[in-house]
């Protein structure tokens, strides 16, 4: 049996994914970058596996978040592994950890890392595991 959290069993979790709280390839086009990938068992921050994650840029230019899909998982036959519908949920939690995270140092914004599931029930839950400042 896999598990994803000592809390969680692995078959309740439909992706484990890392965000980043800042555009990694122009800071001056605020997004969130992530890295997803299908299931429990094929961690994003394990890269071992060998395996590629789904890879997403969320932007959101004052209306609905709008996912730029920069590659799709190894696991998944060409589908995604995110729905339509997880980006502004996922949009929401991400913005709102941002808020209570971000500090400035510098003048300079600090990022933050965040840990993620999201579960199979019918509301895809998402779960929080880390949160730490970049």
């Amino acid at each position: 049996m896999c598990r994803a959290h000592r809390f969680l069993d692995g078959e309740l979790v439909h992706c484990n994914g890392v965000a980043v709280t800042r555009n990694p390839f122009r800071k001056d086009f605020p997004g969130y970058y992530l890295n997803v990938q299908l299931g429990a068992e094929h961690r994003v921050t394990d890269a071992a596996t060998g395996h590629t994650p789904e890879q997403v840029l969320i932007y959101n230019d004052g209306g609905q978040p709008t996912p730029d899909i920069l590659s799709l998982s190894s696991l998944t036959n060409g589908e995604r592994v995110l729905t339509p519908d997880d980006i502004p949920a996922l949009f929401g939690v991400f913005r709102y950890l941002a808020n209570k995270w971000h500090r400035t140092l510098n003048n300079f914004l600090i990022a933050v890392d965040i840990e993620f599931l999201i579960l199979k029930d019918e509301k895809r839950s998402i779960v929080v595991l880390q949160v730490r400042p970049i």
